[in-house]
């Protein structure tokens, strides 16, 4: 039996390492196909279907399959031809990892390193410029027009001299290629057409772009990011190589004063796009490229974070940033941080409230000819009272967005201008924030009626921003929410369903071969070891959602697989050990727990290997497909694991195979699940009355109807003033 065992584990690396290698040559570099909206409202499409698609089941198809095979010919086989297969595994083993790497050596070191990073830019480009093209999208930036947003140099204290901005002795950024060096003059005043030459041609390479709350900040950081990825992607191969690439960045979560710019850029590109994992030097391709001025780097956040943090972080950009930035802060927040003097060398632009006419313009551009009546009474009051109090209110591009979105019926219309007229700014635009949840959840006519009313997506709307809120962040991350409760209730319920299944298992098992009283006794133990290790596991800190991909060697040594390894492998050895031995003797309990402990260690290594942090590593994705990708991965890790443990099972008697395996996958796949760990989360928030009984479908709703936006795998708040506008809500209710 001992010689079986080790016959199928040596059969079972072999087969590893040839569908690692089989998968590896399948896996893209490119996404399959790629769309956007160019300029010309035109769906443009990037096809990369000549190249060899990933087909993430090879690697599990192969091994299962040909593992069965091998399990069920070696069970029947006799010593010397055990001995026979063991002695070639042992040797293939050896050779084909050693064979398979001088291969993949070779392949590698035909193409230059250089080309390779060229090759691995321009595929970081097409991710980021997806992950913007839908979000300007979702935000109504390409349609209709924007409004007319225009910017000047800034003369309050947050900017330094314009000459310092300028330059004229040293180069510090070379002018991108295809563009012009800025002057003083160019950086008088201007459009959001201007911003892109400035990022192109200044030469400290540092523009600072502040603004009131609602000003357009974040909308005009997202088309200069789209600016310079499609200017970019028209230049020829060797300026591409010059040109870095755009990634927009919020700054929640970092302390300057614990680690450095550089670091901290390096970590949240490895967080935000997995894909730089996969390039020619593994983790160490973010620090490299920021580095070497590959990336350019937008940061947004500033404003939200406390005083200190701010003056910190000011005075760490000025120190140590050695890339492109542009920097999106409120004016009044970024010049109580300027303790110890302007961000060096920074061109500091500040966007300028709308005029009346570009207010009037911009509306009647978002109602079809003929103008309805209301529409057109509001449209000749700004013209005709461009110092009126309704004027000043929507002089930003968020009141003017909200003021398109929520009126339908023109009485609330004609009534909102009339009693605007004789109101203060702040009323009026405290007005337009509470319009906007019962305006997208209102009944439509010709379209069935929500399973909740407006006010139930108020209070829910409200409590998720009331929580971002204390947390201090405008990003929600579904994966984080499990967070905001006690962690308890999750741990013990994961632990109790796993300990139950596998102690009352292990109780029938011992207790059908040997006595029912020594069943319980073995029941009793089994459960409370695999409770433990399941709440040990459920009880770790809540990492990214995962998703299947080709085998990764490096993902399978880290700390926290070998410590699951561990600790699994030793459950199942004892599990397994003491069914055996109680059932066929001694032996046969030390071959059971040596089996099932390297059964165990396999299933980790295959599943770790196979997963990575569900921002797809081809495209960035929206929170609900990271949602269904981590269930896949769920699912797909439960019933491959419990399929190994099946076959090995069935080595001992069909009955254990049968019992153990889907038992097996069930507790491997719940802790490390991040759906289920969410999944009891919206129940416990639910039966609170904090959420719907579908939260996903729920947020999806909410963001179909322009109350919440996604900025790659996270949600946000159509904008900062509605999530706090909300929170207050909320908070007040509460009280």
């Amino acid at each position: 039996m001992i010689r079986s065992v080790f016959a199928v584990f040596d059969a079972m690396t072999v087969i590893f390492d040839v569908a690692n290698y089989m998968q590896d040559r399948r896996t893209p570099r490119w996404p399959e196909e790629f769309r956007y909206v160019d300029d010309s409202r035109h769906t443009v499409v990037v096809d990369n279907s000549h190249r060899r698609g990933a087909r993430p089941w090879l690697g599990p198809a192969l091994i299962v399959g040909t593992t069965a095979a091998i399990i069920g010919y070696l069970v029947g086989a006799d010593d010397r031809v055990l001995a026979l297969a063991q002695s070639a595994a042992a040797v293939i083993a050896l050779g084909v990892p050693l064979v398979m790497w001088l291969w993949r050596r070779g392949e590698a070191g035909q193409a230059p390193a250089g080309r390779l990073v060229d090759s691995f830019m321009d595929e970081l480009a097409i991710v980021v410029r997806a992950q913007w093209e839908r979000s300007a999208g979702e935000r109504r930036l390409r349609y209709p027009v924007p409004a007319s947003v225009r910017w000047r140099w800034s003369g309050s204290s947050i900017g330094g001299p314009i000459g310092q901005a300028v330059g004229n002795r040293i180069v510090r950024f070379p002018v991108l290629p295809g563009m012009s060096r800025i002057s003083e003059r160019d950086l008088s005043n201007g459009g959001l057409a201007d911003l892109f030459r400035i990022y192109g041609g200044l030469d400290s390479g540092r523009i600072i772009i502040a603004g009131n709350a609602g000003s357009g900040k974040s909308g005009a950081a997202i088309l200069l990011l789209l600016d310079a990825l499609r200017h970019r992607a028209n230049l020829s191969e060797r300026d591409r190589a010059m040109t870095p690439v755009p990634v927009l960045l919020t700054m929640h979560g970092w302390d300057p004063f614990a680690q450095g710019v550089l670091d901290w850029v390096a970590e949240r590109l490895v967080a935000d796009f997995p894909l730089l994992e996969s390039g020619p030097l593994g983790r160490k391709t973010a620090r490299k490229l920021v580095h070497r001025g590959h990336i350019a780097v937008m940061l947004d956040g500033l404003d939200e974070m406390s005083e200190p943090l701010r003056t910190g972080a000011l005075q760490a950009l000025g120190d140590q940033a050695t890339f492109r930035l542009v920097l999106l802060t409120r004016s009044d927040e970024l010049a109580a941080s300027m303790t110890k003097g302007p961000l060096s060398g920074a061109a500091s632009l500040e966007l300028l409230p709308l005029a009346a006419d570009d207010e009037a313009d911009y509306l009647a551009g978002c109602r079809p000819e003929p103008m309805p009546a209301a529409w057109d009474r509001l449209i000749l009051h700004l013209r005709h009272c461009p110092d009126g109090v309704l004027a000043h209110a929507l002089d930003t591009p968020l009141m003017l967005t909200l003021v398109r979105d929520t009126f339908s019926d023109p009485k609330e219309l004609d009534h909102f201008v009339e009693t605007a007229s004789t109101s203060t700014r702040d009323a009026v635009e405290s007005a337009l924030l509470d319009r906007v949840v019962p305006a997208a959840f209102a009944p439509r006519s010709g379209k069935p009626s929500l399973p909740y009313s407006s006010a139930e997506a108020q209070r829910w709307l409200g409590f998720l921003a009331y929580r971002l809120n204390h947390s201090c962040s405008r990003d929600l991350p579904w994966w984080s929410m499990p967070d905001w409760v006690g962690a308890g209730p999750r741990v013990a319920t994961t632990a109790l369903i796993v300990g139950a299944a596998f102690g009352a298992s292990a109780g029938f098992a011992v207790g059908t071969r040997v006595t029912p009283i020594v069943g319980q006794i073995v029941g009793l133990a089994v459960g409370a070891v695999f409770a433990f290790v399941a709440g040990l596991a459920a009880s770790r800190p809540l990492v990214q959602p995962r998703q299947l991909v080709r085998f990764r060697w490096r993902g399978t040594l880290r700390g926290e697989n070998i410590r699951l390894g561990v600790a699994l492998g030793c459950g199942f050895s004892l599990v397994f050990g003491l069914a055996g031995g109680l059932s066929f003797g001694l032996r046969v309990g030390v071959a059971s727990a040596l089996l099932f402990g390297l059964l165990t260690a396999i299933s980790i290594a295959l599943m770790s290997a196979m997963a990575q942090p569900s921002n797809t590593i081809d495209s960035p994705v929206d929170p609900i497909t990271c949602w269904r990708r981590d269930r896949e991965y769920t699912i797909v890790s439960g019933l491959t694991v419990g399929l190994v443990f099946t076959l090995g099972g069935i080595m001992f008697a069909p009955f254990v195979g049968l019992l153990f395996g889907p038992l097996a996958g069930i507790a491997f796949a719940l802790p490390r699940s991040a759906t289920w760990h969410a999944s009891f989360t919206f129940w416990r928030l639910r039966r609170a009355g904090l959420l719907p009984r579908n939260a996903m479908t729920f947020f999806e709703d909410a963001r179909a109807r322009h109350v919440l936006r996604t900025a790659g795998p996270v949600y946000q708040f159509r904008h900062a003033s509605l999530q706090d506008r909300l929170a207050d809500s909320f908070a007040d209710a509460q009280r």
